[in-house]
């Protein structure tokens, strides 16, 4: 498994029976660090049982050190860490907590999906995680299953059932429920004017900025907090990022423009706060964007910050959450694309703006009830083709040449041949 043991109290566990091992960190012999070449992403200790993972490949054949990096290099850090840890907490589940019950061990590689509803059964009971924050956990166990090259345990009908259960009864149990939404671009320009105010502190600018931001371009949290100064670019009338997400390859570029209208946004709002954040900041190119040098290094480290800045901010400009409405920083990315949706922009410029690579990822985050308005059009009108044709210069056509309506067959046929020839 190419995320499960890092530091050493992680272990990894595999077996070629049911009778799961206990593998130990310290037993196995973990890659050397001059085979994962120098990107951040792969200069990380990992303990890994090579000869489990690549069992049919010699450690000296020709492409094996190389396959190591490859497999290394195939996971960000982000979901390491994130698989990791919800790795070690199901495998404490299967351990540790039936231990501490009295109950007979689980065998957690390979689980059964009875195993898995179990572990379902657990958090449900713990009262910390919601149904709609089940996903990672799942698939924290699929990963190890597929990695060692056993049937992944946490899909199903078994599973399926229990995860609608799951929000069933813990739906039954709320006050009242709460759902992420889009937020609203009435709200964003709010925010917009908030930051330009001659009294805005740095802080509020640098939140500000970022938040609009993130609405214009669909942006996922993870793309603003690991946005750096050399992929941004400010201009008197244009905003330029190249994104980089859990959903963009490191290998590919994702550059985007956004032109300022001068329909839709007169007084060029939008660019002057973008402006204001970046004469404020004074970046390097190697700064991350929306963060100052005397920002604590873990919070950079973490998506979270922008649903933190976010809710913040809304509690200063005094802007009420609608009852069973939840705003997050995922919000932003779904209030762009549906308000972009609701003044008109097609489908297919939404997907390449917000990076979606399918149409129905695309679909789950456009609300279809937003409803066209001017703060939409202030920010995704530039999205629209206002291209007028009367307006375009005229191009003279050549005049086609008179063809004779008598057609010799013969010579037809015969210029033809000549031609295969």
């Amino acid at each position: 498994m190419l995320l499960a043991t890092q530091g050493d109290n992680s272990r990894i566990r595999w077996s070629d029976t049911q009778d799961c091992q206990h593998i130990l960190s310290s037993d196995i012999k973990p890659y050397n660090k001059k085979l994962l070449g120098t990107s951040p992403a792969l200069l990380q200790e990992v303990a890994l049982p090579a000869n489990f993972m690549l069992r049919n490949v010699s450690t000296l054949a020709p492409g094996f050190e190389a396959g190591v990096r490859l497999l290394q290099g195939g996971r960000r850090p982000s979901t390491v860490k994130s698989y990791d840890q919800k790795w070690l907490k199901f495998e404490s589940f299967t351990a540790q907590v039936q231990d501490d019950a009295g109950a007979p061990r689980m065998s957690a590689l390979p689980a059964s999906s009875q195993t898995v509803v179990a572990y379902l059964g657990y958090l449900l009971e713990s009262g910390t995680i919601s149904a709609k924050s089940l996903q990672p956990y799942l698939s924290a166990i699929n990963a190890v299953h597929n990695d060692f090259e056993y049937p992944p345990p946490a899909c199903g009908h078994l599973v399926k059932l229990a995860r609608k259960g799951f929000a069933e009864l813990q739906g039954s149990s709320m006050l009242q429920p709460q759902q992420v939404t889009a937020f609203p671009a009435e709200h964003m320009l709010t925010i917009v004017m908030f930051g330009l105010r001659p009294d805005a502190s740095k802080h509020h600018i640098r939140v500000c900025a970022c938040l609009a931001a993130q609405f214009a371009f669909f942006s996922r949290a993870d793309s603003g907090v690991l946005l750096t100064a050399i992929n941004a670019q400010v201009s008197n009338t244009t905003l330029s990022i190249n994104q980089a997400a859990k959903n963009v390859a490191r290998n590919q570029a994702a550059p985007s423009s956004r032109v300022s209208s001068a329909q839709d946004d007169p007084d060029n709002s939008f660019i002057k706060l973008q402006l204001r954040w970046k004469m404020l900041r004074n970046h390097r190119d190697t700064d991350l964007y929306w963060f100052f040098d005397d920002d604590p290094a873990s919070l950079s480290k973490n998506s979270g910050i922008i649903t933190e800045w976010l809710l913040l901010l809304l509690v200063e400009l005094d802007i009420p959450t609608p009852p069973g409405v939840k705003w997050t920083g995922h919000s932003l990315r779904r209030g762009g694309a549906s308000a972009a949706h609701a003044i008109g922009v097609s489908i297919a410029v939404i997907m390449a703006w917000g990076l979606w690579k399918s149409l129905a990822s695309a679909l789950l985050y456009i609300d279809v009830s937003v409803r066209p308005s001017s703060e939409a059009l202030f920010f995704f009108g530039h999205l629209l083709p206002r291209f007028n044709l009367s307006q375009a210069p005229l191009v003279r056509q050549a005049t086609p040449t008179a063809v004779s309506s008598s057609i010799d067959l013969s010579d037809a046929v015969e210029a033809l041949l000549e031609f295969d020839d």
